[in-house]
């Protein structure tokens, strides 16, 4: 679970998944060219964005420059130095570009990204591009600009060629064929001191983990965990092979534990940690991250704008459960390790989805708030389903994965209920009222903390040393199952 010094990871968490927006685009224009190239500047480097695209059929296309992400707000202050070939821009509201234009003309618009110091804050790269003596990073929403309507038409990610010398990494490499919503979802690590550790996964796909910075915990031991974290989650969601990517930043804050991240599409995540974390530690929050690869981006997405933070508890609290579960499940973690999980548990008192929406980017104390309720209505909502015999918590969202590949309005936290229902006939109406709607605080399943609470087994403590059932801890928490 999340402790006081993991305050910073709920920070990202509105880069873990993606809101649903229609498309309106018709299907047989070409894909949007991306071209991405650092290149110097009058003053530092700069990060330049190409794109070239067929304008909508009523000559005026609509093009959002980088807003928001997270607690960074007006993202298109750093983007300068606009223009298009193949038509004219029209004054718009200050983050938006109004092209006029022959119908379904082709247009190139070419834009550049100022790039400022890394902050100190999370990946430190969530208020723009960040660029110095060790590198280059940035998120794909502070880059990429889109054109609306048109989030989830095909799109190709070209990389220009970076300094010599520089090791990339990104997700980005491997988008020749992906959309734009997902080009966006991505993360870009590049310098002269990025190193990078591959690991073959069992289904034969590669894994690559990418590290700056000087930790505590070995290069080795962290690719190591990391491939059994995703070797776990693949089978867990049944999903196919596929490269995946990890990034790992140092913060540059010695003597304090700090360490977060947040999942990057389907197949990334991206992390950060202070020299001072140790690998246990920081493995915890690896699996969490991993595992928003598939929740809540294949479950349906989260509500869009000022919104998403009342899917948290589904989307970050859901990560939670299922980031300690791959954990124990694959080995990671021993059930002791596990135990220790379940304590410390804290809340700022009822948290409603209406407070959710309108505080939780401006009050430090609700950011851990979804990560306790989601985790702890995940195993509440799992043991019910075991106990009345129809199934497990995985029936669930496998199902719910095949109602959103389907296509529907609903998104993954109000979708979840539903399925839930159809599954095992049971319904959740009054637990969504009181846990999410009006935000009370949902306490562990009785049964799940009589064991892992430290409970003493029969046999009498050997040495004065109390024997814990941590095995029957894991067993009452996630059942017999993968």
């Amino acid at each position: 679970m999340r402790f006081s010094v993991l305050i910073l990871v709920a920070l990202l968490s509105a880069g873990a998944t993606h809101a649903r927006s229609q498309t309106h685009a018709p299907s047989a224009q070409p894909p949007i060219a991306v071209e991405i190239t650092l290149r110097e500047g009058p003053e530092r480097r700069a990060v330049w964005v190409d794109m070239t695209f067929q304008g909508d059929a009523d000559g005026r296309t609509v093009v959002r420059l980088p807003d928001r992400f997270g607690y960074a707000t007006d993202l298109w202050l750093n983007v300068t130095e606009v223009s298009v070939d193949g038509g004219r821009i029209t004054p718009g509201d200050a983050k938006t570009l109004i092209l006029d234009h022959a119908p379904s003309a082709t247009l190139h618009l070419r834009y550049r990204v100022k790039t400022g110091v890394r902050g100190r804050r999370g990946l430190g790269v969530e208020a723009g591009p960040a660029e110095g003596a060790q590198g280059v990073s940035f998120l794909g929403e502070t880059v990429i600009a889109y054109l609306e309507g048109r989030l989830d038409v095909p799109a190709t990610v070209r990389l220009g060629a970076m300094p010599a010398g520089w090791t990339l990494a990104s997700d980005l490499e491997a988008a020749s064929d992906t959309t734009l919503r997902e080009a966006r979802e991505s993360y870009l690590l590049a310098g002269p001191t990025v190193r990078i550790v591959e690991r073959r996964l069992p289904d034969g796909s590669r894994l690559r983990v990418a590290l700056r910075g000087d930790f505590d915990f070995g290069d080795d031991a962290v690719a190591n965990n990391a491939a059994r974290l995703v070797a776990y989650q693949r089978q867990y969601w049944r999903a196919p092979p596929g490269s995946f990517l990890i990034t790992i930043d140092q913060v540059p804050v010695p003597d304090v534990m700090i360490w977060g991240g947040q999942g990057r599409g389907a197949d990334s995540a991206a992390l950060y940690a202070s020299k001072a974390v140790w690998l246990s530690k920081f493995t915890e929050v690896l699996a969490h991250e991993i595992t928003h690869a598939w929740l809540a981006r294949a479950l349906g997405g989260l509500p869009a704008g000022t919104d998403e933070p009342k899917g948290y508890w589904f989307s970050e609290g859901f990560a939670d459960y299922l980031g300690y579960r791959s954990l124990v499940k694959s080995g990671v973690f021993s059930p002791a390790d596990f135990g220790t999980a379940l304590s410390g548990h804290a809340w700022p008192g009822p948290v409603s989805a209406e407070r959710m929406t309108t505080d939780y980017w401006r009050d430090p104390e609700l950011f851990n708030w979804p990560y306790f309720q989601g985790f702890n209505l995940a195993l509440r909502w799992d043991e019910r389903l075991r106990g009345s015999g129809k199934g497990a918590l995985r029936d669930v969202l496998l199902a719910q994965a095949k109602h959103a590949a389907a296509g529907g309005s609903q998104t993954a936290d109000a979708l979840f209920p539903k399925v839930y229902a159809e599954v095992s006939g049971l319904d959740l109406s009054a637990d969504i009222e009181r846990y999410v709607t009006r935000g009370e605080p949902a306490q562990v399943p009785e049964a799940i903390a009589r064991i892992c609470d430290w409970l003493p087994t029969a046999d009498p403590p050997r040495n004065g040393v109390v024997q814990l059932d941590m095995d029957g801890c894991v067993a009452a928490a996630f059942g017999p199952s993968i």
